[in-house]
């Protein structure tokens, strides 16, 4: 198997960035391993400070042991958007494919070897998630595929890498890009199709202006270059932020995937559970549902004139 390199994001949280690098360490497929550690936020406490710079001198400390392991602390607060895809334009210098986590995603070994398989040797654009959400049983084997990842352990090749950089120079949304995909996966249901097109169009768009949102970037330049992420069917990812909550986003709860039913939509080569795509298309917390009923009449009514 090939070797990979990897990009740990980080910030505050010393222990869990730590136990992280060491865990990476031990897999056999690593080339090198890329700590990036976000700026001091405006306006930090002193304790924030203290533990950001622990972050970033416990983490020298691992590189200086070991030299797969290269830290890359700046000095400014951008964000993982900003900061993520500078750390991903200095890796695809000299790589093809990169895998990227964040502290508090435990992911397996076997989770490590899927997202490295699934984007090597291919000039096509490939984009992988090692995190499931939803737990399909042991009744299903090979990969899924999704419009809607949870970006929890990503891998993407260098093709990918370009659609990416074009959105990030561009910073355009093509309405015309994402109804392709959706109202594809949706091909039953178009006028749901065309409410989360409308929907994905303005919040991408929304996304385009932060920083913090650079998931939300790479899961449009996916939609851009016409693919769709490569997901398990059972989780290989698990989450580690309710043992520290001096995240950004912080958890008090354990975060676990669930179980559901497959209901099986194939496009092509491809496999989609579209109980999935439906709840997670949804995005809990981020208000979908009221501002899709607020789209509901315009939408009809360019339904209405394309389809009836």
């Amino acid at each position: 198997m090939e070797k990979h390199s990897v990009i740990l994001f980080s910030y505050r949280r010393p222990e869990l960035t730590i136990d992280a690098i060491k865990r990476l360490l031990k897999w056999p497929n690593l080339q090198r391993l890329l700590v990036s550690i976000d700026g001091p936020r405006p306006g930090a406490s002193p304790q924030e400070l203290e533990w950001r710079e622990s972050t970033v001198v416990n983490a020298r400390l691992l590189a200086e042991e070991n030299s797969l392991v290269d830290v890359k602390a700046w000095d400014i607060n951008e964000g993982s958007g900003i900061h993520g895809y500078r750390a991903m334009s200095q890796e695809f210098q000299s790589v093809d494919t990169i895998i990227s986590l964040e502290e508090d995603n435990l992911i397996t070994n076997e989770g490590l070897d899927f997202l490295s398989n699934q984007v090597t040797r291919s000039s096509r654009p490939l984009i992988a998630s090692a995190y499931s959400k939803f737990n399909h049983g042991s009744g299903i084997s090979g990969i899924r595929h999704t419009n809607f990842p949870e970006q929890w352990g990503i891998s993407m090749n260098s093709t990918q890498f370009g659609f990416y950089q074009q959105v990030m120079h561009e910073k355009k949304v093509r309405l015309k890009k994402i109804r392709s995909m959706f109202l594809e996966t949706f091909d039953n249901e178009p006028f749901y199709g065309e409410m989360l097109s409308q929907f994905w169009f303005h919040h991408y768009n929304n996304m385009m202006g932060h920083s913090d949102y650079g998931d939300g970037v790479i899961s449009y330049s996916a939609v851009e270059a016409g693919v769709r992420y490569i997901a398990p069917w059972n989780s290989f990812v698990s989450d580690l932020g309710h043992l520290d909550t001096r995240g950004i986003n912080p958890r008090t709860g354990i975060l676990e995937s669930t179980k559901h039913g497959i209901e099986l939509r194939e496009i092509g080569n491809q496999r989609i559970c579209l109980q999935c795509e439906r709840a997670l298309s949804q995005m809990a917390g981020l208000g979908i549902r009221p501002i899709l009923g607020g789209y509901s009449f315009r939408i009809r009514k360019i339904f209405s004139r394309r389809h009836i």
